[in-house]
C-alpha cells in the first residue's frame, strides 16, 4: 500500500473514532445527563460570577454569606416562597431561648428537603405539624444545598441555645456527596450557590474540621479578580477537585473528551462515589457521613435532647425501591441500626401511605405539598409510638 494510501486511511479511521465519539458523548449527555462538563480552574462560569457581584452588592435577599458555615438564611430573608424570621429561622414566629411552658420544642436540621424548598412556608412538613398538633413547636434550621457537616454546625453554633427537646437530624443520600466537597461548583456546576464551605476529613479515625476557606467576603473580590489562583486553593480538600478531569488543549478531539469522561465515571463507581456499590462503605464519602452522624447523635444526646435521624428518600430512591426492592443507602442504614440511633425512614412510609400515588406527585424535584403532608404524618406517628409526643409537655 502506498504512503498516500496509509495517509487516507489515517484520515478515515481518525474521522470514524471521532464521529463514534462525538456520538457516544451526545447520547451521554442527551439520554444519560452526563455532560463532559470538566472542573473549571481558570475561570468561573457567568452565572456565579453574577451571583457573587450580587452578594458582594448586597442585593441577595434570602441567602447570606456565613464566614462559618459557608452560607445561611438572612434574618428577615426573603424570597418568592420563602420567608425567614428576624433570628435567620424560616418562619414567621419569634421563638423564645427556651420552649413554653406545656410545649414540645422540635428542631430541625438538614439541606433543602429540611427547609422545604419549592413551597410555601406554610407548607413545609414543620407547619403542617404545628398546625396538627397545638401542643408542637417545630423549628426550622433547613438551608439549601447543606451538607451534614453544615447541618452538625449550624446546631452546634445556634440551635443548641434554642434547648429542644428533640432534635431531627435530616439526611438526605445525597448529602453524602456535599460532605467531601468545599467549593459547591466543583461538585455541582449548575448550582445557584456558588460557595464555599467547610468540611471534615477522618486522620486516624478521628474527625478534623477543615474551616471554610472564604470566611471574608474580600475573598470572593479576590475570587472574581483572579480565578486562577484561588480556584486551585478551593481544590485542596474538595474531592471532586482532586478526581474530576480537568480542562486540556486537546479537548477539542471528541474522542479525548470521551476517554477523560469514562475514565472518570469508573473511578467514581468503583472507588468514592458514594452511590457506588449501594453507598460503598470504605469510601472516604461514607466514612466521612457515616462519623459526621455518630458526631451529630452524640452532641445531641449529650445536651440532653432526643436526637432522631429523619431519611428523606429523593424521587429516584422512591423509584428505585418501587423496581427493585433496593436503597442505594443501604450500609448507611445498617450502620444507623448497629449504633442504635432512632431513625424514621421516610421510604417505608411513603410505600405505607402512597404506593400507588405517582412518583412525581410525591417528589417532583423536591417534595410537593403531598410530601409534605407524608412527612408531617411520619414525624407524628413516631413521637407517638415512641412515647415521645407528650415529652416536656407536662404544664
Amino acid at each position: 500500500m502506498s504512503k498516500r494510501a496509509w495517509i487516507a486511511l489515517g484520515i478515515i479511521v481518525l474521522v470514524t473514532v471521532e464521529a463514534g465519539s462525538a456520538a457516544v458523548l451526545f447520547v451521554a449527555r442527551r439520554y444519560l445527563g452526563q455532560p463532559y462538563d470538566p472542573i473549571r480552574t481558570t475561570s468561573l462560569a457567568a452565572p456565579h460570577k453574577e451571583m457573587l457581584e450580587r452578594l458582594l452588592a448586597g442585593e441577595t435577599t434570602y441567602y447570606a454569606h456565613s464566614p462559618t458555615l459557608g452560607w445561611t438564611i438572612k434574618p428577615n430573608g426573603y424570597a418568592p416562597l420563602y420567608r425567614a424570621n428576624a433570628q435567620g429561622i424560616r418562619g414567621n414566629r419569634i421563638y423564645r431561648p427556651t420552649p413554653p411552658r406545656g410545649v414540645l420544642r422540635l428542631a430541625a436540621f438538614g439541606d433543602s428537603f429540611t427547609h422545604g424548598d419549592d413551597v410555601r412556608n406554610q407548607d413545609t412538613w414543620e407547619e403542617l405539624l404545628v398546625r396538627a398538633h397545638g401542643q408542637l413547636e417545630v423549628m426550622n434550621f433547613g438551608v439549601s444545598g447543606y451538607g451534614s457537616d453544615q447541618a452538625f454546625l449550624r446546631y452546634r453554633e445556634e440551635g443548641l441555645q434554642y434547648r429542644p427537646q428533640i432534635t431531627i437530624i435530616g439526611f438526605l443520600p445525597e448529602d453524602a456527596y456535599r460532605n467531601v466537597n468545599v467549593f459547591r461548583p466543583f461538585y455541582y456546576p449548575d448550582t445557584g450557590l456558588p460557595l464555599a464551605k467547610p468540611r471534615f476529613v477522618l486522620r486516624a479515625g478521628r474527625l478534623v474540621l477543615i474551616e471554610n476557606p472564604m470566611q471574608g467576603l474580600g475573598r470572593y473580590r479576590d475570587l472574581l479578580a483572579q480565578p486562577e489562583r484561588i480556584l486551585p486553593q478551593l481544590g485542596i480538600h474538595d474531592h471532586y477537585y482532586q478526581v474530576k478531569y480537568k480542562p486540556g488543549s486537546w479537548d477539542f478531539l471528541s474522542t479525548v473528551r470521551l476517554l477523560k469522561l469514562v475514565r472518570y465515571a469508573l473511578h467514581e463507581r468503583s472507588t468514592e462515589r458514594p452511590e457506588a456499590r449501594f453507598f460503598n462503605p470504605d469510601a472516604e464519602a461514607f466514612r466521612v457521613t457515616a462519623a459526621i452522624l455518630d458526631l451529630f447523635v452524640d452532641t445531641v444526646a449529650g445536651a440532653g435532647s432526643v436526637p432522631i435521624i429523619l431519611i428523606f428518600p429523593a424521587g429516584r430512591d422512591i423509584i428505585r425501591f418501587r423496581r427493585t426492592g433496593s436503597r442505594q443507602y443501604t450500609p448507611m442504614l445498617e450502620h444507623i441500626r448497629a449504633k442504635g440511633y432512632r431513625y424514621i425512614d421516610l421510604l417505608d412510609w411513603f410505600e405505607a401511605q402512597a404506593r400507588d400515588v405517582p412518583v412525581e406527585e410525591i417528589a417532583p424535584s423536591h417534595y410537593s405539598v403531598l410530601g409534605h403532608g407524608l412527612v408531617a404524618g411520619a414525624v407524628w406517628r413516631y413521637l407517638q409510638e415512641e412515647g415521645l409526643a407528650n415529652r416536656g409537655t407536662t404544664p
